[in-house]
């Protein structure tokens, strides 16, 4: 990732200048305070405020941290927040979600990479999805494979898109198998996929890649009508629908149905609820 330079106080945004001035002057209140409760009668008070100015302190260090690392830190700063991050994930209830929600929200590749690894290995199935698309993307297949499958037995409709691909085509290393195909595509169609509702409608029916079978191809074609309409879209009919769906889901997903960055950040434009039948 390039590093962005340093900015000047006029680059500054007005909330930035506004934290940074309560970092550098803050601490002198606090100590003019602290010499106010030294002749306090009451102990425990003194004592219980010297506990919460100290915190307060570690508080405005770490908001000073991050406003360093987010205007390209050095890659120690990273490290350090990675360790940090590590220490508090071990109080969370949930630490593969509480990873990806810190991946989402970071802003260095590095940092992201390792936050999508460790939220993978806690077997978040977001987690796994996305560690899926990274190996996808260095060309590890056998490792996207394994993510893709452990992401989509945990419930993820589109690692079962991406399942079902593969053994529709043989990808990833994985034999071609029809019927384990129609499998994870049907169930990422009843998850709302989109893309999933549209192969089956077409796929079904023609058989490319799939067996044929034109009642099940109908249903999905008036599904994807309905799915359409309830999103918006008026289609006069189900294979005008078909079309629709195409230009809907080029705009979050590529030919393979693999999510765009926009689709990572806004994924309701790409699911529509509960669609099953």
């Amino acid at each position: 990732m390039e590093k962005r330079p340093f900015p000047g106080w006029g680059a500054i945004s007005p909330g930035a200048k506004a934290w940074t001035l309560f970092i550098l002057f803050g601490p002198l209140g606090i100590a003019f305070a602290l010499k106010a409760l030294e002749a306090s009668q009451h102990e425990w008070i003194a004592e219980a405020f010297d506990w919460g100015i100290l915190a307060l302190i570690l508080f405005l260090c770490y908001l000073a941290f991050r406003w360093v690392f987010d205007r390209g830190g050095s890659g120690w700063l990273w490290r350090l927040d990675f360790f940090l991050r590590r220490v508090i994930a071990r109080f969370c209830t949930n630490q593969g979600e509480a990873w990806i929600k810190w991946a989402r929200n970071s802003k260095d590749d590095r940092l992201t990479r390792i936050m999508i690894e460790q939220s993978a290995q806690c077997g978040n199935q977001e987690g796994l999805y996305q560690w899926g698309r990274i190996c996808k993307g260095e060309k590890r297949e056998d490792s996207a494979g394994i993510a893709f499958l452990s992401a989509a037995q945990a419930g993820h409709p589109e690692a079962a898109w991406e399942i079902g691909e593969a053994t529709r085509w043989g990808l990833y290393y994985m034999p071609v198998n029809r019927a384990a195909s129609r499998k994870w595509h049907e169930f990422a169609a009843r998850n709302g996929h989109l893309p999933s509702i549209r192969l089956l409608a077409i796929a079904l029916e023609t058989g490319d890649g799939l067996d044929t079978d034109q009642e099940a191809a109908r249903r999905w074609r008036n599904r994807l009508q309905t799915v359409l309409r309830q999103s918006g879209y008026a289609p006069p009919d189900a294979m005008e629908a078909l079309g629709v769906s195409g230009q809907y889901s080029a705009r979050d997903a590529d030919s393979e149905g693999n999510l765009s960055e926009r689709a990572w950040e806004k994924k309701e434009n790409l699911f529509l609820g509960d669609c099953a039948f």
